[in-house]
């Protein structure tokens, strides 16, 4: 039997697989109509209702500032039965 050739231990490489860059591009048009006040698909909603009994999401104190563990600044108060626009707050750790 004639012997095998070693491939030098060398694996085909593996099929690409969806990128971070483009799951975060949904993120960001969900949070942009969260931003603008369109009409929410049901995973928005969810969010920001979520955002809404967690207390992540609240309306800044007189002096701008967001309470502690608020990490979504309340843009724009909503009518009864609908739920307000949020908007990410920036944070830095310096």
């Amino acid at each position: 039997m004639p012997a095998r050739k070693s491939t030098g231990g060398r694996k085909k490489p593996a099929a690409k697989k969806a990128t971070k860059r483009a799951n975060s591009r949904k993120k960001r048009n969900a949070a942009a109509s969260v931003r603008a006040g369109k009409e929410l698909d049901p995973a928005a909603q969810r969010f920001v209702r979520d955002l809404l009994i967690r207390g992540e999401a609240a309306k800044p104190t007189p002096e701008g500032d967001l309470p502690p563990g608020a990490t979504h600044r309340i843009v724009e108060d909503s009518e009864e039965g609908e739920l307000p626009t949020v908007e990410r707050e920036v944070f830095s750790m310096s």
